[in-house]
């Protein structure tokens, strides 16, 4: 797909696991989830939801900027907030 970053499977669910995002419903899954970790390997967005993540505020993340989405206004952007560890 021409990405000039790196993408993580996890087949074995070990990051699934350490990530705390295994689906509770069907435990052979994941909850639908995207984070985006910088070169220093800081997470500067992260997103779980039980269904499908669509991500308009993804791009403040790409951008640069810490960010996470609302819960309850997931999409509908200026819903972003520091992303707070």
């Amino acid at each position: 797909k021409g990405f000039t970053f790196p993408l993580l499977s996890d087949v074995e669910m070990t990051i699934i696991d350490r990530f705390k995002i295994r689906n509770p419903d069907a435990p052979e899954l994941p909850l639908h989830s995207v984070y985006v970790i910088d070169p220093d390997g800081t997470i500067v967005y992260r997103k779980v939801a039980g269904r499908r993540v669509k991500s308009p505020e993804i791009v403040h993340a790409l951008k640069g900027d810490a960010v996470e989405c609302c819960p309850g206004q997931c999409g509908e952007l200026p819903a972003c907030r520091p992303l707070e560890e």
